[in-house]
């Protein structure tokens, strides 16, 4: 199932290895707008597509990471609060709505990565450094790192990215991935596409992120 392989594609790239302080939570989602207060964002996903509820996202990010690493399954607990998870899942948005008889469904997905493993960390750029190494020493030959030398200033923020190509089942999609780093996180916006016109639209989307500081 394609939509498996692009959950696992993400679970891969984030495995990575106080009293009063506002903790992280999922977010909330009104419409087409998403904002969240712990990482201090705003933006506005792509009109027409299909918004994915918050208890889908976390399941399918935890099946993700089960077929990546046949981990057993998540319990209900563990994933009621973001700030249990290492991985946050914030929105996800599809073109089509479930069930629908397509080929590829273009999507856009939100994340946020802990980073507390990852000690001395300076920004997004040596985040998906980390993310190559995996992909690249993790055999995983469905997908290959076409370039990690690309940023972009969005909402005043500099993002940093990497563009994949993913092949599945005949199917050939790529995919971009834009990190930066918000507190003890890394805040990545994923976009997965197969023709130039749906990369455009998640692109504007990913470009109406508003932060407030």
């Amino acid at each position: 199932m394609r939509l498996n392989v692009a959950w696992v594609a993400l679970a891969l790239v984030v495995v990575l290895a106080g009293c009063g302080r506002r903790e992280i939570d999922f977010g909330r989602q009104s419409g087409h707008e998403y904002s969240n207060r712990y990482l201090g964002l705003s933006l506005l996903l792509p009109e027409g597509w299909h918004v994915q509820p918050e208890e889908v996202n976390r399941q399918l990010m935890a099946r993700g990471r089960q077929i990546l690493a046949g981990e057993a399954e998540e319990s209900a607990a563990s994933t009621e609060r973001a700030a249990n998870l290492q991985t946050v899942p914030l929105f996800s948005v599809f073109k089509h709505p479930p069930g629908a008889v397509v080929e590829f469904n273009p999507n856009m997905i939100g994340l946020a990565d802990r980073t507390d493993q990852m000690p001395g960390l300076a920004n997004g750029r040596q985040y998906l450094q980390h993310a190559r190494r995996m992909i690249e020493e993790g055999g995983v030959t469905q997908m290959r790192v076409l370039d990690d030398s690309r940023s972009e200033l969005i909402g005043g923020v500099d993002f940093y990215i990497m563009d994949l190509e993913i092949d599945s089942g005949g199917i050939t999609m790529r995919q971009e991935q834009y990190v930066t780093l918000r507190g003890e996180y890394a805040l990545i916006l994923v976009i997965t596409y197969d023709n130039e016109a749906d990369r455009e639209v998640m692109l504007a989307a990913a470009r109406s992120l508003r932060f407030e500081d």
